[in-house]
């Protein structure tokens, strides 16, 4: 059984612990989750608890409102591409929009010389 990585995609440590003040994890363990056995990686959840308590007792926890949502490959590719496609619309509508602003200001000027 594989244990879910417990990362929310923040990766802020704190100093004097060495923990990640999001997910509760020490450098190392953050660095060889996908390494190690799923006995490790139960151990380091089960360790999770106390670590937040003492995180948020120091006052240095991070407790996001919404956790990192993961997506799949797919899932980013396609994102990536429709949010190209908004930005050359945008862009496309900006240019027509300068090029009938041009073209008013060539009318005008040409009925002022005419």
């Amino acid at each position: 059984m594989k244990l879910d990585n417990p990362c929310i995609g923040v990766c802020k440590f704190d100093a004097a612990t060495g923990m990640c003040k999001a997910c509760f994890r020490t450098r190392d363990e953050r660095k060889t989750w996908k390494s190690v056995s799923d006995d490790s990686r139960a151990e380091i959840i089960a360790l999770r608890p106390e670590r937040e308590r003492a995180l948020i007792a120091a006052g240095v926890a991070i407790t996001p409102s919404k956790p990192k949502k993961d997506k799949k490959k797919g899932e980013k590719k396609r994102d990536k591409k429709e949010s190209k496609k908004k930005d050359k619309k945008s862009k496309q509508k900006a240019d027509e929009t300068k090029m009938k602003k041009k073209e008013k200001k060539e009318k005008k000027s040409k009925k002022a010389k005419g």
